[in-house]
Protein backbone atom coordinates (compact mmCIF):
# COMPACT_ATOMS: atom_id res chain seq x y z
CA UNK A 1 0.00 0.00 0.00
CA UNK A 2 2.98 2.36 0.50
CA UNK A 3 3.44 3.12 -3.24
CA UNK A 4 -0.31 3.71 -3.60
CA UNK A 5 -0.31 6.13 -0.66
CA UNK A 6 2.77 7.83 -2.09
CA UNK A 7 1.03 8.50 -5.39
CA UNK A 8 -2.11 9.71 -3.59
CA UNK A 9 -0.15 12.12 -1.39
CA UNK A 10 1.87 13.41 -4.35
CA UNK A 11 -1.26 14.06 -6.43
CA UNK A 12 -3.10 15.73 -3.55
CA UNK A 13 -0.15 18.02 -2.86
CA UNK A 14 0.09 18.91 -6.55
CA UNK A 15 -3.66 19.54 -6.66
CA UNK A 16 -3.81 21.88 -3.66
CA UNK A 17 -0.63 23.72 -4.64
CA UNK A 18 -2.20 24.79 -7.92
CA UNK A 19 -4.76 27.43 -6.97
CA UNK A 20 -6.00 27.54 -10.57
CA UNK A 21 -6.65 23.80 -10.60
CA UNK A 22 -8.46 23.93 -7.27
CA UNK A 23 -10.57 26.86 -8.43
CA UNK A 24 -11.69 25.32 -11.72
CA UNK A 25 -12.20 21.82 -10.30
CA UNK A 26 -14.64 23.25 -7.78
CA UNK A 27 -16.00 26.29 -9.63
CA UNK A 28 -16.60 24.85 -13.11
CA UNK A 29 -19.33 22.33 -12.14
CA UNK A 30 -20.99 25.01 -10.01
CA UNK A 31 -20.92 27.47 -12.91
CA UNK A 32 -22.47 24.83 -15.19
CA UNK A 33 -25.18 24.10 -12.60
CA UNK A 34 -26.05 27.79 -12.26
CA UNK A 35 -26.06 28.23 -16.03
CA UNK A 36 -28.26 25.20 -16.71
CA UNK A 37 -30.68 26.05 -13.93
CA UNK A 38 -30.96 29.62 -15.21
CA UNK A 39 -31.61 28.45 -18.78
CA UNK A 40 -33.93 25.52 -18.21
CA UNK A 41 -35.60 26.37 -14.92
CA UNK A 42 -36.67 29.92 -15.75
CA UNK A 43 -39.92 30.87 -17.41
CA UNK A 44 -39.56 31.36 -21.17
CA UNK A 45 -41.24 34.39 -22.72
CA UNK A 46 -41.89 34.75 -26.44
CA UNK A 47 -41.94 38.26 -27.85
CA UNK A 48 -44.93 38.88 -30.12
CA UNK A 49 -45.89 41.96 -32.14
CA UNK A 50 -49.64 42.65 -32.46
CA UNK A 51 -51.64 44.93 -34.72
CA UNK A 52 -55.36 45.42 -34.17
CA UNK A 53 -57.09 46.65 -37.34
CA UNK A 54 -60.53 45.86 -35.91
CA UNK A 55 -62.63 48.51 -34.17
CA UNK A 56 -64.98 46.06 -32.45
CA UNK A 57 -64.94 44.71 -28.92
CA UNK A 58 -64.03 41.14 -29.89
CA UNK A 59 -60.74 42.23 -31.45
CA UNK A 60 -59.81 44.07 -28.27
CA UNK A 61 -60.80 41.08 -26.13
CA UNK A 62 -58.72 38.75 -28.29
CA UNK A 63 -55.54 40.77 -27.82
CA UNK A 64 -56.27 41.55 -24.18
CA UNK A 65 -56.46 37.84 -23.44
CA UNK A 66 -53.24 37.22 -25.37
CA UNK A 67 -51.40 39.69 -23.15
CA UNK A 68 -52.33 37.58 -20.11
CA UNK A 69 -50.69 34.43 -21.47
CA UNK A 70 -47.64 33.79 -19.26
CA UNK A 71 -45.38 32.70 -22.12
CA UNK A 72 -45.88 35.87 -24.19
CA UNK A 73 -44.53 39.40 -24.18
CA UNK A 74 -46.72 41.55 -26.45
CA UNK A 75 -45.66 44.69 -28.33
CA UNK A 76 -48.18 46.85 -30.19
CA UNK A 77 -47.56 48.00 -33.76
CA UNK A 78 -49.08 50.81 -35.81
CA UNK A 79 -48.92 49.20 -39.26
CA UNK A 80 -48.59 45.83 -40.94
CA UNK A 81 -45.23 46.87 -42.40
CA UNK A 82 -43.90 47.64 -38.91
CA UNK A 83 -45.07 44.24 -37.67
CA UNK A 84 -43.32 42.46 -40.55
CA UNK A 85 -40.15 44.47 -39.92
CA UNK A 86 -40.07 43.42 -36.26
CA UNK A 87 -40.33 39.77 -37.32
CA UNK A 88 -37.71 40.12 -40.05
CA UNK A 89 -35.21 41.88 -37.76
CA UNK A 90 -35.60 39.25 -35.04
CA UNK A 91 -37.01 41.72 -32.52
CA UNK A 92 -40.04 39.44 -32.09
CA UNK A 93 -40.73 35.77 -32.80
CA UNK A 94 -43.97 36.43 -34.66
CA UNK A 95 -46.55 39.11 -35.46
CA UNK A 96 -50.33 38.76 -35.07
CA UNK A 97 -52.68 40.83 -37.24
CA UNK A 98 -56.36 41.16 -36.24
CA UNK A 99 -58.24 42.14 -39.47
CA UNK A 100 -60.78 44.94 -39.80
CA UNK A 101 -63.86 42.70 -40.04
CA UNK A 102 -62.93 40.42 -37.13
CA UNK A 103 -65.73 41.48 -34.74
CA UNK A 104 -68.38 42.09 -37.39
CA UNK A 105 -67.84 38.69 -39.00
CA UNK A 106 -68.13 36.83 -35.69
CA UNK A 107 -71.18 38.81 -34.55
CA UNK A 108 -72.96 38.09 -37.82
CA UNK A 109 -72.33 34.35 -37.49
CA UNK A 110 -69.52 34.17 -40.04
CA UNK A 111 -66.04 32.75 -39.65
CA UNK A 112 -63.10 35.12 -39.24
CA UNK A 113 -59.34 34.68 -39.26
CA UNK A 114 -56.16 35.90 -37.58
CA UNK A 115 -53.04 36.46 -39.67
CA UNK A 116 -49.73 35.28 -38.22
CA UNK A 117 -46.31 36.29 -39.59
CA UNK A 118 -43.29 34.21 -38.58
CA UNK A 119 -39.71 33.84 -39.70
CA UNK A 120 -38.58 31.03 -41.97
CA UNK A 121 -36.73 29.38 -39.09
CA UNK A 122 -38.66 26.08 -38.73
CA UNK A 123 -38.13 25.77 -34.96
CA UNK A 124 -39.19 29.33 -34.12
CA UNK A 125 -42.05 29.12 -36.59
CA UNK A 126 -43.39 25.88 -35.11
CA UNK A 127 -43.19 27.28 -31.57
CA UNK A 128 -45.01 30.48 -32.59
CA UNK A 129 -47.71 28.60 -34.52
CA UNK A 130 -48.23 26.15 -31.65
CA UNK A 131 -48.46 28.93 -29.08
CA UNK A 132 -50.87 31.11 -31.04
CA UNK A 133 -52.93 28.12 -32.22
CA UNK A 134 -53.40 27.04 -28.62
CA UNK A 135 -54.57 30.51 -27.64
CA UNK A 136 -56.92 30.71 -30.66
CA UNK A 137 -58.44 27.36 -29.65
CA UNK A 138 -59.03 28.69 -26.13
CA UNK A 139 -60.59 31.88 -27.52
CA UNK A 140 -62.82 29.84 -29.84
CA UNK A 141 -64.02 27.75 -26.94
CA UNK A 142 -65.00 30.80 -24.88
CA UNK A 143 -66.68 32.42 -27.88
CA UNK A 144 -68.54 29.22 -28.74
CA UNK A 145 -69.89 28.89 -25.21
CA UNK A 146 -71.16 32.48 -25.20
CA UNK A 147 -72.64 32.10 -28.68
CA UNK A 148 -74.50 28.95 -27.70
CA UNK A 149 -75.89 30.59 -24.58
CA UNK A 150 -77.22 33.45 -26.68
CA UNK A 151 -78.64 30.97 -29.19
CA UNK A 152 -80.34 28.92 -26.50
CA UNK A 153 -82.47 31.85 -25.43
CA UNK A 154 -84.12 31.94 -28.87
CA UNK A 155 -84.92 28.21 -28.98
CA UNK A 156 -88.05 26.50 -27.66
CA UNK A 157 -87.50 24.60 -24.43
CA UNK A 158 -88.45 21.21 -25.89
CA UNK A 159 -85.70 21.26 -28.55
CA UNK A 160 -83.12 23.50 -26.85
CA UNK A 161 -81.01 20.76 -25.28
CA UNK A 162 -80.97 18.58 -28.41
CA UNK A 163 -80.03 21.45 -30.73
CA UNK A 164 -77.30 22.79 -28.47
CA UNK A 165 -75.81 19.33 -27.99
CA UNK A 166 -75.76 18.74 -31.75
CA UNK A 167 -74.17 22.13 -32.44
CA UNK A 168 -71.48 21.57 -29.80
CA UNK A 169 -70.66 18.15 -31.27
CA UNK A 170 -70.34 19.57 -34.78
CA UNK A 171 -68.20 22.46 -33.57
CA UNK A 172 -65.84 20.20 -31.61
CA UNK A 173 -66.42 16.50 -32.33
CA UNK A 174 -63.28 15.40 -30.47
CA UNK A 175 -61.68 17.18 -27.53
CA UNK A 176 -58.43 16.47 -25.75
CA UNK A 177 -58.36 16.19 -21.97
CA UNK A 178 -54.86 16.45 -20.55
CA UNK A 179 -53.98 15.06 -17.12
CA UNK A 180 -50.40 15.68 -16.05
CA UNK A 181 -48.84 12.99 -13.91
CA UNK A 182 -46.54 14.57 -11.34
CA UNK A 183 -43.76 11.99 -11.36
CA UNK A 184 -40.60 14.06 -11.20
CA UNK A 185 -39.67 17.15 -9.26
CA UNK A 186 -38.18 19.29 -12.02
CA UNK A 187 -35.46 20.91 -9.92
CA UNK A 188 -34.53 17.57 -8.39
CA UNK A 189 -33.49 16.30 -11.79
CA UNK A 190 -30.62 18.75 -11.83
CA UNK A 191 -28.92 17.05 -8.90
CA UNK A 192 -28.69 13.81 -10.90
CA UNK A 193 -27.67 15.78 -13.99
CA UNK A 194 -24.84 17.57 -12.19
CA UNK A 195 -23.52 14.37 -10.61
CA UNK A 196 -23.35 12.64 -14.02
CA UNK A 197 -21.75 15.78 -15.42
CA UNK A 198 -18.98 15.49 -12.82
CA UNK A 199 -18.48 11.85 -13.83
CA UNK A 200 -17.85 12.85 -17.44
CA UNK A 201 -15.81 16.00 -16.99
CA UNK A 202 -14.46 16.42 -13.45
CA UNK A 203 -13.69 12.71 -13.37
CA UNK A 204 -12.62 11.64 -16.86
CA UNK A 205 -10.96 14.88 -17.89
CA UNK A 206 -9.11 15.49 -14.61
CA UNK A 207 -7.78 11.91 -14.52
CA UNK A 208 -6.57 12.27 -18.10
CA UNK A 209 -4.88 15.59 -17.36
CA UNK A 210 -3.22 14.21 -14.24
CA UNK A 211 -1.71 11.21 -16.03
CA UNK A 212 -0.73 13.18 -19.13
CA UNK A 213 1.04 15.73 -16.89
CA UNK A 214 3.32 12.99 -15.55
CA UNK A 215 4.70 12.37 -19.03
CA UNK A 216 4.80 16.00 -20.15
CA UNK A 217 6.63 17.09 -16.97
CA UNK A 218 9.04 14.16 -17.08
CA UNK A 219 7.86 12.66 -13.78
CA UNK A 220 7.05 9.42 -15.57
CA UNK A 221 10.76 8.61 -15.78
CA UNK A 222 11.14 8.74 -12.00
CA UNK A 223 7.96 6.71 -11.52
CA UNK A 224 9.23 4.01 -13.89
CA UNK A 225 12.39 3.39 -11.86
CA UNK A 226 10.49 3.31 -8.56
CA UNK A 227 9.47 -0.04 -7.00
CA UNK A 228 5.81 0.83 -7.58
CA UNK A 229 3.90 -1.54 -9.86
CA UNK A 230 1.53 -0.32 -12.61
CA UNK A 231 -1.37 -1.37 -10.39
CA UNK A 232 -0.01 0.71 -7.50
CA UNK A 233 0.48 3.77 -9.68
CA UNK A 234 -2.94 3.59 -11.29
CA UNK A 235 -4.63 2.78 -7.97
CA UNK A 236 -2.98 5.84 -6.45
CA UNK A 237 -4.14 7.96 -9.40
CA UNK A 238 -7.70 6.69 -9.07
CA UNK A 239 -7.94 7.09 -5.28
CA UNK A 240 -6.26 10.49 -5.36
CA UNK A 241 -8.65 11.61 -8.07
CA UNK A 242 -11.52 10.10 -6.08
CA UNK A 243 -10.73 12.35 -3.11
CA UNK A 244 -10.56 15.56 -5.16
CA UNK A 245 -13.63 14.61 -7.18
CA UNK A 246 -15.59 13.84 -4.01
CA UNK A 247 -14.65 17.26 -2.63
CA UNK A 248 -15.89 18.92 -5.81
CA UNK A 249 -19.14 16.94 -5.74
CA UNK A 250 -19.78 17.71 -2.08
CA UNK A 251 -19.43 21.43 -2.69
CA UNK A 252 -21.56 21.19 -5.83
CA UNK A 253 -24.36 19.38 -4.00
CA UNK A 254 -24.27 21.90 -1.17
CA UNK A 255 -24.54 24.84 -3.58
CA UNK A 256 -27.29 23.08 -5.55
CA UNK A 257 -29.31 22.51 -2.39
CA UNK A 258 -28.93 26.13 -1.29
CA UNK A 259 -29.64 27.54 -4.75
CA UNK A 260 -32.42 25.32 -6.12
CA UNK A 261 -33.83 23.90 -2.86
CA UNK A 262 -35.19 20.78 -4.59
CA UNK A 263 -37.58 18.37 -2.90
CA UNK A 264 -35.81 15.03 -3.24
CA UNK A 265 -35.42 11.76 -1.37
CA UNK A 266 -31.97 11.79 0.21
CA UNK A 267 -30.75 8.25 0.84
CA UNK A 268 -27.50 6.51 1.74
CA UNK A 269 -27.85 4.48 -1.48
CA UNK A 270 -26.47 7.55 -3.28
CA UNK A 271 -23.03 6.98 -1.76
CA UNK A 272 -22.10 3.61 -3.38
CA UNK A 273 -23.61 4.72 -6.69
CA UNK A 274 -21.59 7.94 -6.77
CA UNK A 275 -18.40 6.19 -5.64
CA UNK A 276 -18.51 3.51 -8.35
CA UNK A 277 -19.48 6.19 -10.89
CA UNK A 278 -16.43 8.24 -9.86
CA UNK A 279 -14.15 5.22 -10.13
CA UNK A 280 -15.56 4.26 -13.52
CA UNK A 281 -15.07 7.77 -14.89
CA UNK A 282 -11.54 8.12 -13.50
CA UNK A 283 -10.37 4.74 -14.80
CA UNK A 284 -11.94 5.41 -18.21
CA UNK A 285 -10.08 8.74 -18.40
CA UNK A 286 -6.80 6.96 -17.62
CA UNK A 287 -7.47 4.31 -20.26
CA UNK A 288 -8.24 6.82 -23.02
CA UNK A 289 -5.10 8.78 -22.11
CA UNK A 290 -2.89 5.72 -22.42
CA UNK A 291 -4.55 4.75 -25.69
CA UNK A 292 -3.73 8.18 -27.12
CA UNK A 293 -0.29 8.36 -28.77
CA UNK A 294 0.25 12.01 -27.78
CA UNK A 295 -0.28 13.07 -24.13
CA UNK A 296 -1.10 16.62 -25.24
CA UNK A 297 -3.88 15.27 -27.47
CA UNK A 298 -5.16 12.91 -24.77
CA UNK A 299 -7.20 15.60 -22.98
CA UNK A 300 -8.82 16.55 -26.28
CA UNK A 301 -9.70 12.92 -26.91
CA UNK A 302 -11.17 12.50 -23.42
CA UNK A 303 -13.16 15.73 -23.74
CA UNK A 304 -14.52 14.59 -27.11
CA UNK A 305 -15.61 11.25 -25.63
CA UNK A 306 -17.22 12.98 -22.65
CA UNK A 307 -19.10 15.41 -24.90
CA UNK A 308 -20.43 12.56 -27.03
CA UNK A 309 -21.48 10.50 -24.00
CA UNK A 310 -23.35 13.41 -22.38
CA UNK A 311 -25.81 13.48 -25.28
CA UNK A 312 -26.50 9.76 -24.89
CA UNK A 313 -27.05 9.50 -21.13
CA UNK A 314 -30.15 11.69 -20.85
CA UNK A 315 -28.79 14.65 -18.90
CA UNK A 316 -29.97 17.22 -21.44
CA UNK A 317 -33.11 15.66 -22.90
CA UNK A 318 -35.09 12.41 -22.48
CA UNK A 319 -33.78 9.35 -24.31
CA UNK A 320 -37.20 9.07 -25.98
CA UNK A 321 -36.16 12.02 -28.17
CA UNK A 322 -33.37 9.94 -29.74
CA UNK A 323 -33.95 7.85 -32.89
CA UNK A 324 -34.32 4.17 -32.14
CA UNK A 325 -30.78 3.13 -33.26
CA UNK A 326 -29.19 5.84 -31.08
CA UNK A 327 -31.46 4.92 -28.21
CA UNK A 328 -30.14 1.37 -28.36
CA UNK A 329 -26.59 2.74 -28.17
CA UNK A 330 -27.52 4.94 -25.21
CA UNK A 331 -28.91 1.95 -23.33
CA UNK A 332 -25.48 0.29 -23.52
CA UNK A 333 -23.64 3.15 -21.80
CA UNK A 334 -23.19 2.65 -18.01
CA UNK A 335 -23.44 6.40 -17.38
CA UNK A 336 -26.97 6.27 -18.81
CA UNK A 337 -27.83 3.67 -16.18
CA UNK A 338 -26.17 5.85 -13.53
CA UNK A 339 -28.32 8.82 -14.52
CA UNK A 340 -31.51 6.78 -14.35
CA UNK A 341 -30.48 5.26 -11.02
CA UNK A 342 -29.66 8.66 -9.50
CA UNK A 343 -33.04 10.02 -10.57
CA UNK A 344 -34.68 6.89 -9.23
CA UNK A 345 -33.17 7.42 -5.77
CA UNK A 346 -33.72 11.17 -5.61
CA UNK A 347 -37.15 11.37 -7.22
CA UNK A 348 -38.81 7.95 -6.86
CA UNK A 349 -37.32 6.58 -3.66
CA UNK A 350 -35.45 3.63 -5.21
CA UNK A 351 -33.72 1.22 -2.87
CA UNK A 352 -30.48 -0.72 -3.18
CA UNK A 353 -32.21 -3.61 -4.96
CA UNK A 354 -33.32 -1.28 -7.76
CA UNK A 355 -29.73 -0.10 -8.27
CA UNK A 356 -28.12 -3.50 -8.83
CA UNK A 357 -27.88 -3.28 -12.66
CA UNK A 358 -26.41 0.24 -12.53
CA UNK A 359 -23.92 -0.65 -9.78
CA UNK A 360 -22.81 -3.80 -11.60
CA UNK A 361 -22.44 -1.93 -14.91
CA UNK A 362 -20.36 0.89 -13.43
CA UNK A 363 -18.26 -1.56 -11.40
CA UNK A 364 -17.59 -3.67 -14.49
CA UNK A 365 -16.55 -0.55 -16.42
CA UNK A 366 -14.20 0.50 -13.61
CA UNK A 367 -12.60 -2.95 -13.34
CA UNK A 368 -12.18 -3.44 -17.09
CA UNK A 369 -10.84 0.09 -17.66
CA UNK A 370 -8.41 -0.17 -14.74
CA UNK A 371 -7.16 -3.58 -15.88
CA UNK A 372 -6.68 -2.33 -19.43
CA UNK A 373 -4.89 0.76 -18.10
CA UNK A 374 -2.51 -1.36 -16.03
CA UNK A 375 -1.78 -3.51 -19.09
CA UNK A 376 -1.10 -0.48 -21.32
CA UNK A 377 0.80 1.54 -18.70
CA UNK A 378 4.32 0.07 -19.16
CA UNK A 379 4.27 0.55 -22.92
CA UNK A 380 2.73 4.02 -22.56
CA UNK A 381 5.31 5.04 -19.96
CA UNK A 382 8.24 3.85 -22.12
CA UNK A 383 7.07 5.63 -25.28
CA UNK A 384 8.53 9.07 -25.83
Amino acid sequence: MRPVLGVIVKDLKAFFRSKTTVFWTIAFPIMIMLLFSAIFSSDVSFRLAVLNQDQGELGKLFLKGLEKVNATEVFSCFSEEEAKEKVSSGEVVAAIIVPENFSSSLLSGKRSFIRLYTREDPQLSSVAVSLVSGYVSSFNKVYREKYLKALSRALPLDVRELVLSSVETLAEPVSLKVDRVSELQYRGQWIATMIVYTFLFSGMVSASASLAYEKISGNIKRIRVSPASPWSILSGKIFGGLLTLSLSQAILLAVTMLWLRPEVNWSWELIPLIVVGDMASLSLGLLITEASPDPKAASEAVTAVAVIIQFFCGIYFPLEFLPEPLRQVANLIPFTWANEALRGILLRGYGLGDLTPSLLGLTALAVVATAASAWLFPKWAESS
